[in-house]
């Protein structure tokens, strides 16, 4: 069975890298309270929330995939794609394997990368990347996924 999985020390790296700015916005955030000048308070103020909404996702997020037990992201055999969750998707059934990367969600918070399988009768399943790749990694495991999807999709 082939998988696409990711490094740990990976994941780990960019969560402590991510967690350098929760520090930064606690002290933007004191800075905002002892500041007697108003300006230097909203500006302050603002920067530290803006810190908190943007970083604290993404460092929750890659603490998790650094902490768990199964670095796999997806794995496939001949005959079905399997999910994280354990789920078979037949190859039969995929229209096409695409990459999705958003900038930002609702609430201008970052949105992870990730790979939308399409499937018949415009039902679609999402397989999240969780911040663990690179833009290359992620390029060359889409090139993957299509390759074995060409292979596998006319197998019954």
């Amino acid at each position: 069975m082939n998988s696409i999985s990711y490094q740990r020390e990976s994941a780990l790296y960019r969560a402590l890298l991510a967690f350098v700015f929760i520090p930064v916005s606690i002290t933007l955030l004191y800075a905002t309270f002892t500041d007697d000048f108003i300006l230097n308070q909203y500006y302050y103020g603002s920067a530290a929330l803006l810190g908190f909404w943007y970083f604290g996702p993404i460092w929750i997020t890659l603490g998790l995939r650094a902490m768990a037990k199964d670095t796999l992201i997806v794995q496939w055999d001949e005959s079905n794609i399997f999910l994280r969750n354990g789920r078979p998707i037949p190859w039969s059934t995929v229209t096409r394997i695409e990459l999705k990367m958003p900038f930002l969600r609702r609430w201008a918070q970052p949105a992870q990368p990730f790979y939308r399988l399409h499937l018949y009768h415009n039902q679609f399943e999402d397989i999240q990347t969780g911040y663990v790749f690179t833009p290359i990694e992620l390029k060359r495991n889409l090139g993957v996924l299509r390759k074995n999807w060409h292979l596998y999709k006319n197998r019954k």
